[in-house]
């Protein structure tokens, strides 16, 4: 009876648990099917709304680059003298030169579109920098030869400038200047993001000034928040920077 109960164990159990499992599998395998079925669809829902996500910082805040999201009433292509618009005194700009002066600036007005600004006889601004320009930002202090010589260092992330000028400071004896180099101011409002605004982006903090040129020198890389359309818009002044 005992070799029984073991050959029973050995052979008729093991043949049972078999017959189980042949059952179970084909269950195994449609619940298998249905959870990838189920990641696929999420894969696929995620993709039908862009994949997109937030960015945020170490608060929990929104990423500081919402401010450069394009006002939705800036046409995508530059409209056309007289074309119609519905948000006043909205400012839109159009070029890809890091100069506002070297582009077109077009304004809502009693409803329709006016070119304001257009490029100046100094454009575009060039792709090298004057021979007289140091090699690097770093190596733009001190005094410097050429007066009125505009270098640009500005990165993907951050607009520089710097100019060799006279800013202030006694005249020499012999009625010349100590002409010195003078760079992009550091340390502006919190409001302004290295890199320059484009015209037309959106702003937090009404009514902040952000310079980006040397007592405007160049043109065009001063921006002020429009409080009344909460865009960045062409600047009134330029602030000057210190010697560096």
């Amino acid at each position: 009876m005992i070799a029984l109960s073991r050959a029973a164990q050995l052979g008729v159990a093991p043949r049972a648990n078999r017959a189980r499992n042949a059952l179970a599998s084909p269950l195994l395998m449609r619940r298998d099917m249905n959870a990838r079925a189920s990641i696929i669809a999420v894969f696929v829902s995620l993709a039908a709304c862009g994949g997109k996500t937030t960015d945020v910082d170490d608060s929990g805040a929104p990423d500081a680059a919402a401010d450069t999201a394009p006002n939705p009433n800036c046409p995508t292509a530059e409209p056309a003298e007289g074309d119609a618009c519905v948000e006043e005194d909205l400012e839109c700009e159009y070029g890809s030169d890091p100069r506002t002066t070297c582009n077109h600036i077009t304004t809502c007005t009693s409803g329709h579109w006016s070119l304001t600004f257009g490029p100046e006889p100094s454009c575009p601004t060039p792709a090298q920098n004057p021979s007289a320009c140091p090699s690097s930002l770093g190596a733009a202090t001190g005094s410097c030869d050429v007066q009125d010589t505009i270098c640009n260092y500005s990165t993907p992330s951050a607009t520089l400038f710097c100019t060799c000028g006279l800013i202030g400071g006694p005249i020499l004896v012999d009625g010349g200047a100590n002409v010195m180099w003078y760079c992009t101011p550091t340390g502006q409002s919190e409001a302004c993001p290295l890199e320059r605004p484009r015209v037309g982006t959106a702003c937090t903090m009404a009514a902040a000034t952000c310079s980006y040129d040397v007592c405007g020198l160049p043109s065009g890389l001063a921006f002020q928040c429009s409080s009344e359309t909460m865009t960045w818009v062409v600047g009134p002044g330029e602030v000057c920077a210190g010697a560096q």
